[in-house]
């Protein structure tokens, strides 16, 4: 099991003590550190998880093993950040040009995770029971810094990071100490990959440092967060990079583009997948329906339900024309925009589908979907369509000098 090196990291004969935090900030993501905390669990390691409950409309925890302790904080968030949120992750359908580097959410996501660290901080119980644990080791995400700064405030010297994003997240290249080569190592927030054009390689740059600049802001904001924790005459970076030993990257190295590597980093693509279980009848005769099925997905942050009217419609019309192939589509509850997919003979919208155990099913002939990180480990041995695929095809249209040529 892949996970078995962290029992090694931890250089430990009985079962550690392991706090494993776990914010509720992308279900997949959740999925990813619950998966974590049930294989150590069955290691026999004594494994608490942190949900702090950032997202209230995400599932917290994602684990399944009954001896997995859980702690849920809940934060009354004000419900206007989460409307401004997911109002700019919707206008993806209607914005005209593709747009992978948005700070803007993310920044939104930052300061409510402040915000819940306030609110644990200043709970005088629960750091009392956090403290008097004696942790031997904490396993975060490092997409932000403030988690470290939460560790060192719950009195955890040691840490071990996750990343389900991959190796190319905030912070790899400083931990690990490799240089940032931004000419053929595209950044997280950029659909680039190792063959960048001249263009492509100075928004690549441009991005790296414009990325820097927006860390430094965020950790000035964990540092007055966080003061009376931090060490003195310590940066809230310092202490990041003290405390860091090891990462783990929730992608498979293969599947990566070309760039250097450190054994710092320990990939473990498919951390997040559980293994593939026999579909229940239900789904299991609807496969057998039609000679081909497709399953359309995009995940828990793009909602199909948030789409325009028009747009739902056009993919129902798309897909009705295809009498051979029956579309399953996860289509989750919204308040308005509401499209009945049902209606349609060979459309089938579910609010869950168990998408691991359909992709392990040799009757699902395609996949549709947004294709970041997290999700590239169920692409793997099946046909797949993904937004990434259809930008870079677009992209690469348009820096085509034949193409300029041609049009001219």
């Amino acid at each position: 099991m892949i996970f078995i090196l962290l029992s090694i990291a931890l250089h430990l004969s009985d079962g550690a003590n392991i706090l494993i935090h776990n914010p509720t900030i992308g279900q997949s993501h959740i999925r990813f550190l619950g998966n974590m905390a049930d294989t150590l669990s069955r290691a026999g390691h004594n494994v608490t998880v942190l949900s702090v409950e950032i997202d209230p409309l995400l599932h917290p925890f994602g684990t399944q093993e009954r001896n997995v302790h859980k702690i849920h904080v809940p934060v009354n968030t004000d419900p206007e950040l989460y409307r401004e949120i997911h109002t700019n992750i919707q206008n993806v359908w209607s914005d005209k040009e593709i747009k992978p580097f948005q700070l803007k959410e993310f920044e939104l996501f930052f300061d409510s995770l402040m915000d819940a660290y306030k609110v644990i901080l200043n709970n005088g119980t629960l750091m009392d029971s956090l403290k008097n644990s004696k942790f031997d080791v904490a396993i975060h995400e490092y997409y932000e810094i403030g988690s470290v700064a939460l560790m060192e405030a719950f009195g955890i010297s040691k840490t071990i990071l996750a990343s389900a994003i991959g190796d190319v997240a905030p912070y790899t290249y400083d931990i690990t100490g490799i240089p940032t080569f931004t000419s053929f190592v595209p950044i997280w927030a950029t659909i680039y990959d190792d063959q960048m054009g001249f263009w492509e390689r100075v928004d690549n740059m441009e991005k790296t440092y414009e990325l820097r600049r927006f860390s430094v802001k965020m950790e000035a904001k964990v540092q007055e967060v966080f003061e009376q924790y931090i060490p003195k005459n310590t940066d809230i970076r310092t202490l990041f990079l003290k405390k860091s030993g090891m990462i783990l990257a929730n992608v498979n190295e293969f599947t990566q583009t070309p760039r250097p590597i450190s054994s710092m980093i320990q990939f473990v693509g498919g951390g997040h997948l559980y293994p593939t279980k026999p579909l229940k009848k239900e789904l299991s005769d609807l496969l057998n329906e039609r000679k081909y099925n497709v399953l359309f997905s995009l995940g828990t942050f793009v909602r199909i339900c948030e789409s325009p009217i028009q747009i739902k419609k056009l993919f129902a019309e798309a897909f009705s024309s295809l009498k051979d192939v029956t579309f399953i589509v996860k289509y989750e509850n919204c308040t308005s925009n509401s499209f009945d997919f049902n209606s349609y003979e060979n459309i089938v919208a579910k609010t869950w589908l168990p998408q691991t155990d359909l992709l392990g099913d040799d009757r699902i002939h395609l996949f549709i979907t947004h294709g970041v990180k997290v999700g590239s480990t169920l692409m793997i041995d099946r046909r797949f369509i993904s937004k990434e695929h259809l930008a870079d095809s677009i992209r690469s249209l348009l820096d085509s000098q034949k193409y300029l040529f041609l049009v001219k």
